[in-house]
């Protein structure tokens, strides 16, 4: 190729020649080629809160923290990618690996943080039971998928179902959990999912409470279902996996729709006998007070 090309202010070029070899060039230029060959060159640019990943040919990685820009080069570069940093609030924390040598070390980030990982760092992805999106009253494994923990006091709503009592009464019970997570280490060594544990546990502990009292008297104890007390396990369950439970909260229970028709039916009943005694009393003040 023979000619002359201009190269503007604020770009950069590759000028490649005949054996091969390659030459860069800043605009402005003013450039003769004679068997040569022009290539017009990427600038890659990170903001505040961005960083370069830049990917080397020879299998190196180098990440650039922004503000900053680099220019594509041809011969050295694999290639360059423009990525978001991490965001960390005050209230979250992220769990990041690092590779040295032959050996992977862990540690634990806490905010408020603008976190940019090195080319030997990467991030641990949390998997656990969350809510269905279908059906909400129902907890499901891997639904919860996420890379910052919440080191703020959280809650739940879970439902215990199918728990009878003495008498064979089949119920669900309806419960908040309030949780607060103290130890992310300890967390992290000996659980992979909390909501899992916390699951396991409180549901063995309604099913001891309510599996010794008969529906009458299940409805005579509701108010013990408020009582940390009640919750030996889920409380042991949570301090082992370095989590403090700070409260449990009884929001109702729900039985089956023929043994709910059947206490509707004998509230209406006692109900009504009630208010007919009142009346037949009232009547019988009225009588004697005629006489």
């Amino acid at each position: 190729m023979i000619g002359l090309r201009t190269v503007p202010r604020g770009e950069r070029v590759a000028v490649w020649n005949k054996r091969g070899e390659v030459r860069y060039v800043n605009g402005p230029r003013r450039l003769f080629l004679f068997r040569e060959r022009l290539e017009l060159l990427r600038r890659y640019s990170a903001a505040s809160g961005e960083y370069l990943a830049v990917r080397f040919r020879d299998g190196r990685t180098e990440h650039i923290m922004g503000p900053a820009e680099i220019w594509e080069d041809l011969v050295e570069h694999s290639s360059v990618e423009v990525r978001k940093c991490l965001a960390v609030n005050a209230h979250e924390a992220i769990v990041v690996y690092r590779r040295e040598g032959g050996e992977v070390g862990r540690r634990v980030v806490r905010g408020p943080a603008m976190f940019m990982p090195t080319a030997e760092e990467w991030l641990h992805r949390f998997s656990w039971h969350g809510a269905d999106p279908k059906r909400p009253d129902r907890k499901v494994p891997r639904a919860l998928q996420f890379e910052k923990l919440w080191v703020i006091p959280d809650q739940m709503y879970f439902d215990v179902r199918d728990v009878r009592t003495a008498d064979d009464a089949l119920l669900k019970i309806k419960l908040m959990v309030f949780f607060e997570l103290v130890d992310v280490e300890r967390m992290l060594d000996r659980t992979h999912d909390p909501i899992a544990d916390f699951i396991n546990a409180v549901s063995a502990d309604v099913i001891d409470f309510v599996g010794g009292l008969t529906f009458e008297r299940f409805k005579e104890r509701t108010e013990a279902l408020n009582d940390l007390g009640t919750y030996a396990q889920l409380a042991a369950r949570g301090e082992r996996i370095g989590y403090r439970i700070t409260k449990v909260v009884y929001r109702g229970y729900h039985a089956n729709d023929k043994l709910q028709e059947m206490h509707d039916t004998a509230i209406e009943t006692r109900t009504r006998l009630k208010l007919e005694a009142e009346t037949e009393r009232q009547s019988q003040e009225l009588e004697d007070l005629k006489l």
